[in-house]
């Protein structure tokens, strides 16, 4: 799973290979129709991962932190909200279904008024921003956190399939990560997931996505000497 969206009261996942919405737990479990070069996640060094993307409601308490609200009251409010975005999604067996979701200004502001009005307070909606009411106008302010990563443990090519990056040994090893179209470096990463999922669902292109390198501050892919 590489997006979580949580918007409308329920669980709706994004697969991290094409972005099939699952429709069931075990959709997760299907193999991949094939293999594909993970994320990385840049800290101390270099790890294969899987960025998540979340989308949810909450209370912005006194002191900063966000509460999530229960989904079965996200639910509730997403019933009481006429006309919320319906998407069409590709399906994990091939098939297509609409998804609704909270992704328009018009979506987050009704939403956040029916939650209110359910009795929740200073409530926020968390995505590529953090959105709340000021003066009954929607206003957006830097997260602090906007993505979590999760290392690749599992279904991992191989080093004797020579597969692997970096595996023709010096130098051509090495332009297996620092050439222009690796994607090492180039790998295409969800900047704003609402917007990638009203806009351009289920390519990633700009600029609601971009190649990781820019999301880690670099300006191109890094020379190798």
């Amino acid at each position: 799973m590489t997006i979580l969206d949580m918007s409308t009261g329920r669980e709706q996942g994004y697969t991290a290979d094409d972005f099939a919405s699952a429709a069931a737990p075990g959709d997760y479990l299907r193999p991949a129709p094939k293999p594909w070069p993970p994320w990385q996640m840049r800290t101390k060094k270099y790890q294969a991962a899987i960025p998540k993307h979340l989308q949810w409601f909450g209370e912005k308490m006194t002191n900063g932190e966000i509460r999530p609200i229960g989904l079965h009251y996200v639910a509730k409010a997403a019933r009481q909200v006429a006309n919320l975005t319906a998407v069409n999604v590709n399906l994990p067996d091939g098939k297509k279904d609409k998804r609704l979701t909270v992704v328009s200004d018009r979506d987050i502001t009704e939403m956040i008024k029916a939650l209110t009005k359910s009795g929740f307070v200073n409530v926020v909606f968390v995505s590529d921003q953090l959105y709340e009411l000021k003066n009954e106008k929607l206003a957006a302010s830097p997260l602090k956190q906007k993505t979590l990563y999760y290392t690749v443990e599992h279904g991992v090519t191989d080093l004797s399939r020579k597969q692997t990056y970096g595996h023709k040994g010096r130098s051509g090893g090495c332009m297996q990560c620092h050439d222009d179209s690796s994607p090492f470096f180039t790998k295409m990463d969800i900047k704003n997931v609402r917007d990638f999922l009203r806009k351009d669902y289920p390519a990633l292109k700009n600029p609601n996505a971009v190649a990781q390198y820019e999301i880690w501050g670099l300006r191109s892919v890094p020379a190798f000497e």
